[in-house]
């Protein structure tokens, strides 16, 4: 047997070794798995928080456009209203543009017809001067 003690003696180290790989290998998969499962978690709170904050920033998003578009809108409608006015006063102003213009061709008719009449009234009046004279 004093071969066995010698062999083992004499080999220690390279006995040794394989046995500690194979535990610091066992020990150091634990390990990583154990590590692996506190990233994985710190990611999902992680990932979580960016979701959150995310969705987040897209309401305050949402909410200052919708803000910007009813601010837009009420102007809209003021600019509307206020064009409304200024039509309905240049149509109204059109309006009595055109009973005006209508009035003046009518005194332009009736003073063209008595020019007429007069006209035809002053040539009777001279010839009957010429065929008195």
């Amino acid at each position: 047997m004093e071969g066995v003690g010698e062999f083992i003696a004499g080999n220690f180290m390279n006995l040794i070794t394989p046995i500690g790989v194979l535990g610091a290998w066992f020990f150091g998969r634990k390990r990583g798995k154990a590590d692996t499962k506190v990233v994985e978690a710190d990611a999902k709170v992680t990932e979580g928080d960016a979701l959150g904050g995310m969705q987040g920033g897209y309401t305050k998003f949402v909410e200052d456009m919708n803000e910007r578009y009813d601010e837009q809108e009420r102007k809209l409608e003021e600019q509307q209203k206020e064009s409304s006015k200024k039509y309905e006063a240049l149509h109204s102003d059109f309006e009595k543009f055109k009973t005006e213009i209508k009035g003046i061709i009518s005194k332009k008719d009736e003073i063209s017809a008595g020019r007429e009449r007069r006209i035809k009234e002053l040539e009777g009046q001279i010839r009957d001067l010429k065929k008195a004279s």
